[in-house]
């Protein structure tokens, strides 16, 4: 028969809200159940095995904390999950079309753009309001799907007001050439130099082309991806009413296979060693016969690697100006020594036990991770880092900037002058 958790989503003052409340058995590793929740807050979990649960709600009346609740068998237990108003940001949106909506994201308004919270429901023209924010500052962003707008908040007494105009028509399209090849499943995003003005992404089509509807006139950047986990090259545009501009990537393809192991999902990498304005990593991953392709290549010289717990696993080459598609295979073997990554302070050697890093390109672009020792001077580094620049500091110490290879390294950094 099992048991049965059932309640209520509920404001302050006991009135019935609306969201969506999820339950998982507790484990590491389980799959979440969700039930929406209409206008009278009600919902329900029947014939769960005896155990406990995580209970988790959204409501855009306001934040809930998130529960565990253990349930017996044949047991009926009772929740109310009270939906935390905290601040408010409200405002219209306009320029929908008739069958549109959009949905609002919030982030952090810092370099890493940590997300926040998101909206239950999908709001098209009108009014619309966002509550649980505390005090601070905020990214607002309204995605209507093919088109976003974002607008920098700051909430103040609790509340915020901003204003969503998706009425501009302008578009932009082409498409995405490596040498006389269309390059497919490109990731393209089309960001105006202009904040205000709207932005979008989307991946190429089977002819690597991409197209945009609904842009502002004015300049944008046009970044595309190189590779699913590469960093990105950017290309300067002007819209005006419908405009047409195709990319040029490098005319190199490089594919291989990579032998000594599974490698299927792995990350495969491909940088330019050569000086460029913008750091230039091609990322991709390795299908089930092993087998890579990374396309886009300009002249120059490049490190190839894969996975830093393989010896064999990085390669360096020269890829000419006359390479049109080239075949660059890995042979590795299995290594029990994992490269070891820390930190210490530069005028004592001591090492350091807890380091923060910052992610400065790649599809990681931007993210923070915070690195605490799991043995002498070792940190436990993600691998999907590999070939990444980033800047690492620590309390009371200056930031360095670096790349790491996926070798052993230890990076040494310096007291702050203040201290």
């Amino acid at each position: 028969m099992g048991g049965t958790i059932a309640g209520t989503l509920a404001s302050p003052d006991g009135a019935t809200v609306a969201g969506t409340v999820g339950i998982s058995p507790r484990g590491p590793r389980s799959d979440w159940q969700h039930h929406a929740v209409g206008a009278d807050g009600g919902f329900r979990f029947e014939r769960l095995a005896p155990g406990a649960y995580h209970i988790s709600a959204k409501s855009d009346a306001g934040v809930i904390e998130r529960r565990t609740v253990t349930v017996a068998e044949s047991e009926r237990v009772r929740l109310e999950l009270v939906a935390s108003p905290l601040g408010v940001v409200s405002g219209w949106i306009t320029g929908l079309g008739e069958s549109q909506a959009a949905g609002l994201e919030v982030r952090n308004d810092d370099q890493a753009r940590t997300y926040v919270r998101g909206s239950h429901a999908r709001f098209g023209n009108g009014a619309f309001a966002l509550h649980g924010l505390a005090d601070g500052a905020y990214v607002i962003e309204a995605d209507s799907g093919p088109i976003s707008l974002s607008k920098a908040v700051q909430v103040v007494a609790g509340e915020a007001a901003v204003d969503f105009d998706f009425s501009s028509r302008s578009g932009l399209s082409g498409t995405v050439q490596a040498g006389p090849r269309r390059v497919p499943s490109a990731w393209v995003h089309a960001e105006p130099i202009d904040a205000a003005s709207p932005f979008a992404s989307m991946y190429t089509g089977a002819q690597g082309r991409f197209a945009f509807d609904g842009l502002a006139d004015g300049p944008y950047r046009l970044r595309v991806q190189l590779g699913m986990r590469g960093s990105f090259r950017t290309f300067d545009v002007v819209v005006a009413g419908d405009t047409t501009f195709d990319v040029a990537l490098g005319p190199t393809r490089m594919a291989g296979t990579v032998y000594g192991g599974n490698f299927r999902n792995l990350v495969i990498a491909a940088r330019l060693v050569s000086p460029m304005e913008e750091p230039m990593v091609f990322r991709d991953f390795i299908d089930s016969r092993n087998r890579y392709a990374l396309d886009g290549l300009v002249p120059g010289e490049y490190v190839v690697s894969v996975g830093p717990a393989w010896e064999g696993g990085t390669r360096k080459l020269a890829v000419s100006e006359t390479s049109d598609t080239i075949e660059v295979d890995l042979h590795t073997t299995p290594s029990d020594a994992l490269p070891g990554f820390g930190a210490v302070d530069a005028d004592s050697g001591q090492p350091l036990k807890r380091v923060e890093c910052r992610v400065e390109d790649g599809i990681h672009l931007g993210a923070g991770i915070v690195l605490r020792s799991v043995g002498d001077l070792v940190f436990g580094m993600p691998t999907t880092l590999v070939d990444t620049e980033m800047t690492c500091w620590s309390e009371g110490f200056d930031p360095v900037r670096f790349r790491w290879h996926g070798e052993p390294l230890v990076v040494e950094l310096a007291r702050s002058a203040d201290e």
